[in-house]
């Protein structure tokens, strides 16, 4: 799960194209994670009432700061004076602003690589269906 305004551009490009990755890597253990799937966004109109839920609670969770840029001008847009300038409304912390959108990585597939021994261990998992994960061991 992510936020992002969903005036953003790549709200309207994943609706487009929902294909993503995301990477993560830990130094402390020397894993990388890189998790391949489909983008889902959940607003304000969202039909399932279990993620609308969820983006609430998502939405509670948040500092005021990170609150306050989803009531800032139209990200992307020419920077203008004058109306739309960024004032510092007080968030409401039960209301989540129409801009605010919950984003869903939904993993269709997870690369795991181990950066530690010798040889390093690197496993791909590939969704089966909704409960199950194929599992092979690659080479690094």
């Amino acid at each position: 799960m992510f936020v992002s305004d969903g005036r953003s551009q790549k709200v309207e490009d994943a609706e487009v194209h929902p294909l993503a990755e995301a990477c993560w890597y830990f130094t402390e253990t020397r894993e990388q994670f890189r998790l391949s799937g489909h983008l889902s966004w959940i607003d304000a109109d969202h039909p399932n009432a279990d993620l609308k839920t969820q983006r609430q609670q998502v939405w509670e969770n948040l500092s005021d700061k990170s609150r306050l840029q989803f009531y800032w001008p139209h990200p992307g847009q020419k920077r203008t004076e004058g109306s739309e300038r960024f004032e510092d409304p007080e968030p409401n912390p039960q209301l989540p602003p129409i801009s605010f959108c919950l984003g869903l990585l939904i993993p269709q597939s997870v690369d795991h690589l181990e950066l530690k021994g010798n040889p390093q261990n690197r496993t791909h998992y590939s969704r089966v269906d909704d409960d199950q994960w194929n599992q092979v061991e690659l080479n690094p």
